[in-house]
């Protein structure tokens, strides 16, 4: 039963069927229903998470010099290219053609930084990016644009006939950490 309730409650979130093939297109009531979802869950989130918010931005003003949002630009619904917030973890680029996936180990992120990514704390500011519409809870990650068009397939592009999430359902579904 307990996987059952994962099935149904993915498919709210994402809008289709956990199963082999293809799933059928979401009704209009069920993308109402996984909208309102989103922006209810979204606010809940941003508001219980300010004490979080201000950790970082104190940790990341005293850390490195820069903004404290980083403003990525990533390819969302039908291609869109949109703005998504996250808090800043890296140094600042100097160089403009800086690699756009960041390793493991990336020089780049400072300490402070690594411990937001290790805790995710840097991903709260898409809370806002869903209740703005750009993004969803759940939905494939969105990418950076010269990933889009330098290594997507046509099987990868349609990734982009629904709303990128903060998280994906197979992230949901095999989270072990």
């Amino acid at each position: 039963i307990h996987g059952n309730i994962l099935c149904v409650a993915l498919r709210l979130f994402d809008g289709r069927q956990i199963r082999k093939g293809r799933p059928p297109l979401p009704k209009i009531g069920e993308m109402k229903a996984k909208r309102l979802l989103d922006i209810i869950i979204s606010a809940i989130a941003l508001v219980a998470a300010m004490p979080l918010f201000v950790v970082a931005l104190v940790g990341i003003r005293l850390s490195s010099r820069g903004p404290i949002l980083y403003r990525a630009l990533r390819v969302g619904l039908d291609g869109e290219v949109f703005v998504m917030h996250k808090f800043r973890t890296m140094e600042m680029p100097s160089d403009q053609n800086a690699s756009v996936i960041t390793g493991a180990s990336d020089p780049r992120v400072f300490p402070f930084g690594a411990w937001l990514r290790r805790l995710k704390i840097d991903e709260l500011p898409q809370f806002y990016d869903v209740l703005r519409g750009k993004m969803s809870l759940v939905g494939p990650r969105p990418e950076d644009p010269r990933i889009v068009h330098d290594h997507y397939s046509v099987e990868g592009m349609k990734t982009l006939s629904v709303l990128p999430g903060l998280t994906s359902t197979g992230s949901l579904y095999y989270y072990t950490n």
